[in-house]
């Protein structure tokens, strides 16, 4: 969080160096690169409706550290940025148990029926 920091010296009173701190007027937004987490482009990935390669394919790119809805039924891995993990959620925003993915699941054809939202960790 960033910080603005204000003296005051009050010599009538005896004080001298009396410093506050109190957040900025404009902290992080979601989509700041500082709000999110390490990457601008932390992993690149498709989900598929009947199965991989099949009708419906929906490609994204995203950064880390921000839940996603996962659409469809499948999901293939293209890329993932050094020290990364895809986590699958059963439950929307990001919540109840989860799996890993990670960068040896490239180009696999996973299976996401019962899962509902990812966030990308690094």
């Amino acid at each position: 969080m960033l910080f603005s920091t204000t003296i005051t010296f009050l010599t009538g009173l005896g004080l001298s160096g009396l410093a506050t701190a109190a957040p900025t007027s404009n902290p992080p937004t979601p989509n700041t690169l500082e709000a999110r987490g390490r990457y601008a482009q932390a992993a690149s990935l498709a989900t598929w409706e009947q199965g991989c390669y099949s009708k419906a394919q929906h490609d994204v790119t995203v950064p880390d550290g921000t839940c996603y809805h996962l659409p469809n039924d499948w999901m293939t891995l293209w890329w993932l940025n050094d020290g990364c993990t895809v986590r699958l959620f059963e439950g929307e925003n990001c919540s109840l148990s989860w799996y890993s993915v990670r960068r040896d699941n490239e180009n696999q054809c996973i299976d996401i029926r019962r899962r509902f939202s990812y966030q990308v960790y690094c």
